[in-house]
């Protein structure tokens, strides 16, 4: 079983996946992978979009295939996968879709994580700015709006708002949103 785990920044992902992954007995994946992550700050920084695109498809492409090999012997919680590529790329200008991933494998189940701008603003502040938080820093607004136009025309999606609660509640909402995702 597959659980991708989506959201805009600061809605909590880093610290909700891993809890997840052992809620359900699952290994933790996160993307980029481990071989991928020194490219990603540079990215993040200098490249065009069109640049940032194709790194972040060649980052989902190649996750697609570990997932596969993983996914033959356990569980897997995803940090972040497809939606979030084509969510903030379709906000730089990049008219992404699912498509240009090409036959990746999909989750059984994904997670969206959301956070009010107020919450947002106060965990980012917490945390400083990322370079990727940069590259987005003021579409904030925009890239919600995109990822609810993504989100609809998904099937088991399940979405909490993580503004006024804590990990352990989103894992129990998850868990309670999706019975049949419990580990075996």
């Amino acid at each position: 079983m597959i659980v991708a785990v989506e959201g805009i920044d600061c809605a909590g992902k880093g610290e909700v996946c891993p809890r997840l992954a052992t809620a359900l007995n699952a290994i933790l994946y996160k993307t980029p992978p481990e071989h991928m992550r020194g490219e990603q700050d540079r990215i993040n920084a200098t490249a065009t979009d069109a640049e940032h695109y194709s790194y972040f498809t060649r980052v989902v492409q190649t996750a697609s295939k570990e997932l596969t090999v993983l996914a033959a012997t356990c569980n897997i919680v995803v940090d972040r996968y497809w939606m979030t590529t084509v969510v903030y790329h379709r906000v730089m200008g990049i008219p992404a879709e699912l498509a240009d991933m090409g036959n990746i494998v999909l989750p059984d189940f994904t997670v969206y994580l959301t956070v009010s701008p107020e919450a947002q603003a106060k965990r980012m502040n917490g945390r400083g700015m990322s370079p990727g938080d940069k590259r987005m820093d003021g579409r904030q607004h925009l890239i919600r709006k995109v990822y609810e136009e993504v989100l609809a025309k998904q099937s088991k999606v399940i979405c909490v708002d993580t503004s006024n609660i804590t990990p352990e509640q989103v894992i129990d909402l998850i868990l309670a949103g999706a019975p049949s995702i419990h580990s075996g």
